[in-house]
């Protein structure tokens, strides 16, 4: 017979729905668009399963030949396994699950971290940095980036809390997975580096008027800052020792060029127009925790800002202003950062919480239950992605490469973002230009710089075209439009005809003698060099 245990408490069923819910909105913005890369992730997958090994020649360009390092297989590999034997809809709840345990994980983390946090304070500030990191999430390989930073800080927190270098032993398995999977390794090795220097600088702090402000309870002594050294040597070496080898750091020799910061949509600045405005508000509202924080520290009561914490939100706010794509890690540093500020501050501890009444507790689940089940029930899932999104990719203009077997060994020059999209649904074909090498060295720039001349105002088309024997150009067939509301117009001062470039190569294309459509729709245009 089974036997009935405790009662469920209400913060457990609670927590339950609340992120059966965070399940369901994440589905609901995955299943919102396609990632322009799934496509070639998906090939990389499938290469690396024919071959029985990591690929190490780029097959998928005309242009750039040579050597390449996918510092993301072993996530392609899992993802086209996934994607061939269950669909689109299972891999998507795969990248669901992902953020569910990551935001699991670090609501577990404040509350041992911070044991007076409260439910309701986590659970908004949840709510909000995921509708901020919305852009960012979906069926995305970075997505892993997310959970191996929460991953790496609860580590470290750990080491800091128990003063137990075992625990460091966990950075190993760690950064071994994680350099498999994607190159953002880099960015936690970095971390570990900055934590050195932190524990460093708050010596010095130690000595300065500012020390009043800070909570300096988690100071190490230098023995355990050289046991924390060795572990930073420990996991760059087990880096090394992955199928690249020291290839793996390849790739970052190109990011010293941030010309893609200019250039591709999620990489620009939080300063680039249209706003990210849920980014904006919660970058202010973070700020504006810290200030308020200033203020008020004069007070003895006042939990202290710690130190640790304080650097790693400094150091990510500024990463995620520059560039939209760090906001999710933003988040993370944030939250662990807030969390204890926002109590403290406004003094929760102090305030007669009205306790919720039995009939009110009912009601909240109730209406998440509802919201839940709305969600789901207005869930448009495919298990076909590549035909399911014809209004942003070339369906049709594919379809009539496919069948036009005569235009097979032409070269194509094709839109950057229509790149892994064409890799997975005609692979026959060899490219100009995809998502996977934008920052690779290539003519005495990067890859997408060479792209982009091809699209200058004043860029000698017919030249390019020549130089690369291009006898086939897909494009798309409307330029994108930016449009500002009138509030926005006004507010700050915007043009739209400076936010709007057009697409000159087309309009090349359109009037001149040497190329004729050989096919348009609504989305895409193929043009063919006239004999």
């Amino acid at each position: 017979m089974l036997k009935l245990g405790k009662k469920i408490s209400y913060i457990s069923i609670f927590w339950f729905f609340f992120y059966f819910l965070i399940f369901g909105l994440l589905l609901n913005n995955s299943f919102s668009y396609l990632d322009p890369d799934l496509g070639w992730h998906l090939k990389v997958g499938e290469e690396i399963v024919n071959l029985k090994g990591v690929p190490h020649i780029n097959n998928y360009n005309y242009t750039f030949a040579g050597d390449w390092v996918d510092h993301e297989w072993l996530v392609n590999l899992v993802s086209y396994k996934i994607f061939d034997s269950f669909g689109y809809i299972s891999l998507s709840i795969f990248f669901a699950l992902i953020i569910v345990v990551s935001l699991i994980l670090l609501n577990l983390f404040i509350r041992r971290y911070f044991k007076k946090a409260p439910e309701a304070l986590i659970a908004i500030i949840q709510i909000f940095g995921l509708a901020a990191s919305f852009p960012h999430f979906g069926v995305r390989m970075q997505e892993f980036s997310f959970l191996f930073f929460i991953l790496e800080l609860i580590i470290i927190e750990n080491f800091l809390r128990d003063r137990i270098y075992k625990s460091l032993f966990w950075f190993l398995p760690l950064f071994y997975i994680w350099a498999n999977i994607h190159g953002s390794f880099v960015f936690g090795l970095g971390i570990l580096f900055i934590f050195l220097i932190v524990k460093l600088l708050e010596r010095v702090v130690l000595n300065t008027k500012i020390k009043k402000y800070f909570d300096f309870n988690n100071l190490i002594s230098n023995y355990n800052l050289k046991i924390f050294s060795l572990f930073i040597l420990g996991s760059i070496l087990v880096t090394l020792i992955t199928l690249y080898g020291l290839n793996l750091y390849s790739f970052l020799v190109s990011y010293s060029n941030a010309f893609y910061l200019q250039v591709i949509s999620e990489w620009l600045p939080q300063s680039a127009f249209p706003f990210n405005y849920y980014q904006l508000v919660y970058l202010s509202f973070s700020a504006a925790i810290i200030v308020i924080a200033y203020y008020n520290l004069k007070r003895e009561e006042l939990k202290k800002i710690n130190f640790w914490h304080f650097c790693l939100f400094i150091l990510l706010f500024v990463a995620a202003f520059k560039s939209r794509r760090n906001f999710p890690l933003f988040f993370v540093s944030s939250f662990i950062l807030l969390i204890p500020l926002i109590y403290s501050i406004f003094e929760i501890e102090k305030i007669k919480t009205i306790i919720l009444r039995k009939e009110l507790k009912y009601f909240l689940l109730f209406a998440m239950t509802i919201t839940i089940i709305s969600n789901f029930a207005t869930l448009e899932t495919n298990n076909n992605p590549f035909n399911s999104y014809c209004n942003d990719y070339p369906c049709g203009a594919v379809n009539f490469l496919k069948k036009e077997s005569k235009y097979n060994n032409l070269n194509i020059f094709n839109e950057y973002n229509w790149g892994g999209y064409l890799i997975w649904t005609h692979p026959e074909r060899k490219l100009f230009i995809d998502g996977r090498l934008p920052q690779v060295g290539y003519k005495g720039h990067t890859f997408i710089e060479e792209y982009f001349e091809f699209l200058q105002k004043d860029s000698g088309f017919q030249n390019k075209l020549d130089e690369y024997d291009i006898d086939l150009v897909l494009l798309k067939n409307n330029d994108y439009q930016i449009k500002a509301r009138r509030w926005e117009k006004f507010l700050f001062l915007l043009d739209e005809q400076n936010l709007n470039i057009p697409h000159y190569l087309r309009r090349y294309l359109e009037s001149s003698p040497l190329w004729e459509k050989i096919y348009g729709d609504e989305v895409a245009s193929v043009y063919l060099r006239v004999k």
